[in-house]
């Protein structure tokens, strides 16, 4: 998977290469070898720079074909929920970014039984 941690997604890299690896599922259509992350919630701040927002997808056959459909908040809280639940699986421990980004997008409902 291309680990798009720097550049145009500012992920933090080493936190991405901890708990994803070269085979992991698109958060959206469930294929495996997703081939990049795409923000759950459009880069808008700070706060969306939290592991928690990276989805790993398929950027021409998911991100890009479907990104109206990914976008709705319905389909965002279900793609968070999905990589909580990864993140509780590798014992992530949320740093304060996460926090933060969980408060500016009122997620706490959404991840409150898995982190």
């Amino acid at each position: 998977m291309s680990k798009r941690g720097s550049g145009s997604n500012c992920f933090n890299n080493e936190i991405l290469q901890s708990i994803y690896n070269d085979y992991e599922n698109c958060v959206w259509c469930g294929g495996s070898s997703a081939d990049c992350f795409d923000h759950v919630i459009s880069r808008k701040n700070k706060y969306t720079d939290s592991i928690l927002n990276a989805a790993p997808t398929h950027n021409q056959k998911c991100n890009i074909a479907k990104h109206g459909e990914m976008h709705t908040r319905e389909n965002q809280e279900m793609m968070i929920k999905t990589n909580a639940i990864r993140l509780n699986k590798e014992k992530y421990r949320l740093i304060q970014v996460d926090l933060d980004f969980i408060s500016e997008y009122n997620l706490t409902e959404i991840i409150k039984d898995i982190l």
